[in-house]
């Protein structure tokens, strides 16, 4: 006589898989005026294991600008999020590297790691500056219509892009129109004759823009 037995076998979890994420990397733009406190959603890892041996927890490399909230669901899944603490500065840092740790609850715990890249976007958050106060250039007055006289030079070295990007211009016009000054490179050059003039001397005040949303300016005196 054959008997015959159901029998149930519960094949255990063993914490044989490491936390794992889809990306090697993670790429993040933060403008530098974001404010402390913004939150921004980072990829997940992912553990074939189950129960505690599945991912329990993320840490964050450590660092001055940043740290890490973890959120647990009910399904036992773990997501992080990461907390801006500490005002950006593009000028001084304009891109941060940090590691997120993804580690499971096993005995020992197993972990995997994704490189978070973070590029800090540039604010028009400098003005322009001229090389000087102040500039003199001598003149005749038998000098020819289109001669360069002097140029006058900005610098935005600590912006980028537009913001860092100069244009010249005349403050308030040019009432006399017997000079003119070149936009793009800051040349002075004569536009009329200056034969039947009879002043001795000539004021220009000249000032430098950027391209940046709004535009800031300096200003120098020819």
């Amino acid at each position: 006589m054959c008997v015959l037995y159901r029998i149930e076998v519960n094949i255990l979890d063993v914490n044989d898989n490491s936390p794992s994420f889809s990306a090697k990397s993670q790429h993040l733009n933060i403008a530098e005026n974001t404010i402390a406190g913004v939150k921004f959603p980072l990829s997940y890892a992912s553990d074939p294991d189950v129960g505690k041996n599945t991912v329990n927890t993320y840490k964050l490399s450590q660092n001055d600008h940043f740290s890490l909230t973890v959120h647990k669901g009910g399904d036992q899944s773990v997501s992080a999020e990461l907390v801006l603490q500490k005002a950006l500065d593009r000028e001084k840092q304009p891109e941060i590297r940090l590691v997120l740790t993804a580690v499971d609850g096993g005995n020992p715990p197993k972990s995997g790691t994704s490189q978070i890249l973070i590029n800090v976007l540039d604010i028009n958050d400098n003005p322009p500056v001229f090389e000087s106060s102040s500039y003199l250039t001598p003149v005749t007055k038998s000098v020819k219509v289109g001669t360069k006289l002097i140029k006058v030079t900005a610098f935005d070295k600590k912006d980028f892009g537009l913001n860092s990007e100069i244009e010249y211009d005349i403050a308030g016009g040019n009432s006399s129109s017997k000079f003119k000054l070149d936009k793009q490179t800051g040349w002075v050059s004569v536009a009329s004759s200056l034969t039947s003039d009879t002043n001795k001397v000539y004021l220009i005040e000249a000032t430098a823009r950027d391209k940046g949303n709004p535009p800031l300016s300096a200003r120098t005196t020819i």
